[in-house]
C-alpha cells in the first residue's frame, strides 16, 4: 500500500534542498532522494516553469548515474518513473536524456537477466515500460502543443528530439519483450504490461495443431490480430511463436509530417524470435494478417431523408466528397419501419459526378433486413471496386424504395422515411524508414463498419487508420457550383443584359410614344369615333383585325408594338423577365440540376432521350400552375392601373396633356383656336389670328364646326 504524499508549505524550497544533497555515487541515497521530490513535485501546486526546470534537473542526475547490477536497474527505474510520471512537463531535452537512460536501464538488465527470477524480472521491466510511456506521451503532447502554436504563427519546428526520444523509446520496450518472452513457456498466461492508457502483451505459443491464430492485447479494446493458418507456420521458430502486441489510444509517432491522419487508435503486432524480432512482410493472398481496430475518435454523420417508389420517378439524390485517395466506402441506412411494414427493400446507385439515375450509374446494390454485410441495410465497396484517385472526387448516392409484399399477399410501395451515414476508410502503418503514415500492402476490409476497421496486410508494423464520416449535402439544389452551372450562369447574364438593353430601347420609344399622344389626341379622337360609326355599320369584324387586336394585346409581342394606353413598353420587358425567371426557378426546384427525369430510349448501344414523356408534361403543368398566377397578377395591376400624372406641369400651373383635359367639341359650341398663330414664315407669333384664318379657310385647313 502506497502512502499518501503530503507537500510541504515551500514546495520550491524543499525539492532544491533535496535535489542540491545528492550524490551521484550513491546509488540508493540518489534515487531515493529524487524519488521524494519528484513524488512533492506530483501533488503539489507549483508553477509550471519551476517544475519543468526541475524535472529537468532530475533527469540530468539520473543520467549521471552509473548502473552496474539488476538491483540498481531496479531503482533508478523505479524512481525514473516518479519523475516522469507528468509528461506534460517533460521539455523536449529531458525527453531524450530520460530514453538515454531508459535505454541504458534496458542493457543492464538484458545483460543480467539471469541473476533474477521470472517474476522479478517482468516487475522490473514494467517499471521501465511505464516510464517509456511516459516519455512517449510527453513525445505526443509536446509535438501536439507545438504544432498548434506554429500553425498559428505561420512557422515551421523541427521534432528531431521527440522523433529521437520516441525512437529510443520504442527499441527498448522491444529489448524488454526479447528479455521477458525469451522467460516464458509456451501456452503460459499472456504477459500483460499497462501503462496509463497503452496497453501491451507478451505471449509464446506452440506450433503444434496449427490453425489461424487470434493475438489480442486485452479483450475490452476490441481491438485484435487474426493470423491465417499458412502464416502461423512460417512463422514458427523452435517449435513456439512468441508475439508482442500493443495498443494506445493516443498516436506515439505524432512527431511525422502526417500525423493527422491517424483518427484511429494505434496498434501492434511483432513476432519475436531468438533474442531477434522476425520479419513479416510481402506476404500472398490467403496469407496475409488482418486485424480489428475499434473507431473511437470520429462518429458517423447520420442524415434523413425520404425513399418513394419507382412508379414516381424520383430519386433521392446524396451528394459527398471523397478527400483521401484509396480509400473505401462503408454505407449505412436505417429505415424508419413500422410493425405492419417492416421488410423494407431499398435499391441503391452510386456514381462519380453530381448526379445519378437508375439508368446511369457506376455500382449499384439491394439493401434488405438481412444485409449484404455484416449489418442489415449496411454496404460496403473495397478501394478496388472504387478506384479514388489522388484529388478530391464528388460522389452521387440515390435511393429508391423497392415495392415488396407484406403479409396477406399486399404490396408495399409507399414513401419510407430513413437515416443514412457514408464513412470513408484507409488503413494505415508507420513506416520507420520514411517516418510517415502510409497504406502500402494494406487494403481495407469487409468487416468495417461505422464502429472499427478491418485491415488486411501484407506485413506486421504499428497499424492505425484513416476513418472520416462524409457529411452529406442534401441542399445541392441552391448550391452555386461555378464549373456544374457555368450554362446557367452564363443563361442568366445573357437574360439580365438583354433585359437592360431592352429598358433602354422600350424607354426611348415609351418617351416618343408619349410625345405623340399628347400632339395627336384630337385626330385619335376623331378616328375612334370613325372607327364606332364603321362598326354601327359593319356587325362582323374581319377576321384580319381580330389576330391585329390579338398581336397588339399578346405580352411577348405587344413589346414592339403595344396598344396606345399607359402599359408601356418598360412594364411589358419586366412583366417578360419575371414570367421567364418565375419558370426557371421553377423547373429548378422539380429538376435539381440535374437530367434524372428525361426518360431514355436504348437500343443497339445507343441512348437517346424521349422528346416526350407524361413526367415531364405533368411537371410542365405544375410548373404552369405555380409559375403563372403570381405573374398574372403582376400584369393585371400594371394594365388596370391608373396612368401616372406629369407632376410637374401641375406645378407649373399648367394641365397635364391627358384625354380628360382635353375639350371635346359641344353640340352648337364653335370650336376654339389657338390664341397665338404663327405669323408670315412660321417663324414668329403674334396675338391676332385673323390674318391666319382667313389664310386657313382659302386653302380648305379650317372651318367653322358645329356639332348639332
Amino acid at each position: 500500500m502506497s502512502a499518501k504524499v503530503v507537500p510541504p508549505e515551500n514546495v520550491q524550497e524543499f525539492v532544491d534542498s533535496v535535489l542540491d544533497d545528492v550524490d551521484v555515487d550513491d546509488v540508493q541515497q540518489t534515487t531515493s532522494s529524487i524519488a521524494s521530490a519528484a513524488s512533492v513535485l506530483n501533488v503539489a501546486n507549483a508553477t509550471e516553469d519551476y517544475t519543468v526546470k526541475a524535472r529537468d534537473q532530475m533527469v540530468d542526475i539520473l543520467e549521471q548515474v552509473q548502473v552496474l547490477n539488476v538491483q540498481q536497474v531496479k531503482q533508478v527505474s523505479g524512481t525514473l518513473e516518479h519523475v516522469t510520471n507528468k509528461p506534460e512537463e517533460l521539455s523536449d531535452d529531458s525527453q531524450v536524456k530520460a530514453a538515454d537512460t531508459l535505454k541504458t536501464l534496458g542493457e543492464v538488465l538484458t545483460t543480467k537477466s539471469s541473476e533474477v527470477g521470472t517474476e522479478e524480472l517482468e516487475g522490473i521491466a514494467a517499471h521501465l515500460v511505464t516510464g517509456a510511456i511516459n516519455i512517449l506521451e510527453a513525445s505526443s503532447q509536446t509535438v501536439n502543443r507545438e504544432r498548434s502554436e506554429t500553425q498559428l504563427q505561420d512557422r515551421t519546428t523541427d521534432f528531431e528530439k521527440n522523433k529521437l526520444a520516441t525512437i529510443t523509446t520504442f527499441k527498448t520496450i522491444d529489448e524488454l519483450s526479447l528479455t521477458m518472452i525469451s522467460r516464458k513457456n509456451r501456452d503460459e498466461k499472456p504477459t500483460l504490461v499497462k501503462a496509463n492508457e497503452f496497453l501491451m502483451s507478451l505471449a509464446r505459443s506452440s506450433c503444434d495443431g496449427l490453425g489461424a491464430r487470434l493475438i489480442q492485447t486485452q479483450e475490452d479494446t476490441r481491438a485484435y490480430f487474426e493470423i491465417p493458418e499458412n502464416t502461423t507456420s512460417k512463422l514458427c521458430v523452435n517449435g513456439s511463436v512468441g508475439s508482442q502486441t500493443y495498443f494506445t489510444p493516443r498516436n506515439p509517432f505524432e512527431y511525422a509530417n502526417n500525423a493527422d491522419d491517424v483518427t484511429t487508435p494505434v496498434m501492434g503486432l511483432s513476432v519475436l524470435g531468438e533474442r531477434q524480432k522476425v520479419l513479416v512482410s510481402n506476404l500472398e493472398k490467403g496469407e496475409r494478417i488482418e486485424s480489428i481496430n475499434p473507431i473511437t475518435q470520429k462518429k458517423a454523420i447520420f442524415v434523413s431523408s425520404t425513399a418513394t417508389s419507382p412508379k414516381s420517378r424520383q430519386i433521392t439524390l446524396h451528394n459527398f466528397n471523397t478527400t483521401e485517395p484509396g480509400v473505401a466506402l462503408y454505407v449505412r441506412v436505417i429505415p424508419d419501419v413500422t410493425s405492419d411494414d417492416v421488410n423494407v427493400t431499398l435499391r441503391v446507385y452510386l456514381k462519380r459526378g453530381d448526379v445519378v439515375s437508375p439508368e446511369d450509374y457506376s455500382h449499384d446494390v439491394t439493401l434488405t433486413q438481412a444485409g449484404v454485410s455484416t449489418h442489415p441495410y449496411t454496404w460496403f465497396l473495397n478501394q478496388a471496386a472504387l478506384n479514388i484517385r489522388n484529388e478530391p472526387e464528388k460522389w452521387a448516392l440515390g435511393l429508391q424504395r423497392i415495392p415488396t409484399v407484406q403479409d396477406k399477399e399486399r404490396t408495399s410501395e409507399s414513401s419510407v422515411r430513413y437515416t443514412i451515414s457514408i464513412t470513408a476508410s484507409k488503413c494505415l502503418f508507420f513506416d520507420e524508414p520514411s517516418s510517415l503514415w502510409t497504406d502500402r500492402g494494406c487494403e481495407v476490409g469487409s468487416q468495417t463498419t461505422d464502429g472499427q476497421l478491418h485491415c488486411i496486410c501484407d506485413h506486421l508494423t504499428a497499424f492505425a487508420g484513416f476513418v472520416a464520416p462524409n457529411p452529406l449535402d442534401l441542399g445541392r439544389s441552391f448550391t452555386f457550383d461555378l464549373q456544374r452551372s457555368l450554362i446557367a450562369l452564363v443563361t442568366v447574364c445573357v437574360v439580365m443584359a438583354l433585359y437592360i438593353v431592352a429598358v433602354f430601347i422600350g424607354r426611348s420609344a415609351d418617351v416618343d410614344d408619349e410625345r405623340e399622344r399628347k400632339k395627336g389626341t384630337y385626330r385619335r379622337q376623331r378616328r375612334r369615333e370613325y372607327r364606332i360609326q364603321q362598326q354601327r355599320e359593319y356587325k362582323n369584324v374581319p377576321q384580319s383585325t381580330k389576330g391585329r387586336r390579338f398581336l397588339s394585346e399578346h405580352l411577348w409581342i405587344s413589346v414592339v408594338k403595344p396598344p396606345k394606353n399607359h402599359f408601356t413598353r418598360v412594364q411589358r420587358i419586366s412583366c417578360c423577365l419575371s414570367l421567364l425567371m418565375s419558370f426557371m426557378l421553377v423547373n429548378i426546384i422539380f429538376y435539381r440540376g440535374d437530367r434524372n427525369f428525361v426518360p431514355r430510349l436504348t437500343g443497339g448501344g445507343i441512348q437517346l432521350e424521349q422528346l416526350f414523356s407524361w413526367d415531364t408534361f405533368i411537371i410542365g403543368l405544375e410548373s404552369s400552375l405555380i409559375a403563372l398566377p403570381i405573374n398574372v397578377i403582376i400584369v393585371v395591376l400594371f394594365r388596370y392601373a391608373g396612368p401616372r400624372h406629369d407632376t410637374s406641369s401641375s406645378a407649373n400651373g399648367s394641365t397635364p396633356m391627358d384625354k380628360e383635359n382635353y375639350v371635346i367639341p359641344q353640340k352648337g359650341r364653335p370650336l376654339d383656336l389657338p390664341r397665338y398663330l404663327p405669323k408670315g414664315n412660321g417663324t414668329e407669333y403674334t396675338a391676332d389670328p385673323a390674318a391666319h384664318i382667313e389664310k386657313l379657310k382659302k386653302h380648305g385647313g379650317l372651318c367653322m364646326c358645329y356639332i348639332y
